[in-house]
């Protein structure tokens, strides 16, 4: 609005001197010395006008360069205060996901410990699996580039140890298993733990097959569960 202002003064003015000036030069060049006062005071005005003209343009410069001026200034706060917002909101997002990382990290690592005291098949791949779990989103963390440098154990780790484990946690139920069935008053209660024992030996042949003692102990139980079976027709 105030651009346009300007502009319409500065036409004003100029046109009005212009014409003034062209007024007063006819007159000088007819030698009308009658209005020689006339003219000169028309000169003058037109010099004046024209001054005043080229002021008002200056000033509609200097208003154009201050707007514009303000509106880069304006523009670059902008732009700092939105890089600011998403650069602490980065940071913010980053921490969160340490604070994350960290807790399974510390989930990671009670569960290896309690599957180095797992007494049974279940309980002992059940955790296994989820510290998979955890390791794998350490790992994905790392990846995305959270600043994570604390040791884990990775999942080739994890299923080497849950192999040695394995073998050892076989033997350890079975005989557990054992010896708290033949407490059990009802042969038909000792044939059911029998047979509940070799149907989990089975659900999980896919994972513990490999142990060395793992065809010998559904041998062993089989026997057992023969055993059984002709001291009920005796």
């Amino acid at each position: 609005m105030l651009k346009k202002i300007l502009r319409s003064y500065m036409m004003i003015f100029c046109w009005t001197g212009c014409c003034v000036f062209l007024f007063a030069f006819v007159k000088t060049l007819q030698e009308d010395y009658s209005t020689i006062g006339l003219s000169i005071f028309l000169i003058v005005a037109s010099l004046f006008l024209l001054w005043g003209g080229i002021q008002f343009w200056k000033m509609g410069k200097r208003s154009k360069r201050k707007t514009t001026s303000e509106s880069v200034l304006i523009k670059l706060k902008n732009e700092w205060l939105v890089k600011r917002k998403k650069k602490a909101e980065a940071k913010k997002r980053i921490e969160h996901q340490y604070l994350v990382l960290q807790e399974d990290l510390r989930l990671l690592q009670e569960t290896v410990e309690l599957m180095k005291s797992a007494k049974s098949i279940d309980l002992l791949l059940d955790r296994f699996n989820l510290a998979c779990r955890m390791a794998s989103n350490i790992e994905e963390g790392k990846k995305a580039g959270i600043p994570f440098n604390h040791t884990f154990m990775s999942d080739k780790e994890l299923r080497e140890l849950t192999n040695r484990l394995i073998p050892i946690v076989i033997n350890d139920s079975y005989l557990k298993m054992k010896m708290g069935t033949f407490k059990l008053d009802r042969k038909e209660e000792q044939l059911e733990r029998f047979e509940s024992y070799l149907h989990l030996l089975k659900k999980y042949e896919n994972d513990i097959a490999f142990a060395s003692n793992y065809m010998k102990t559904i041998a062993n139980v089989e026997d057992d569960i023969n055993h059984l079976k002709k001291a009920q027709f005796t």
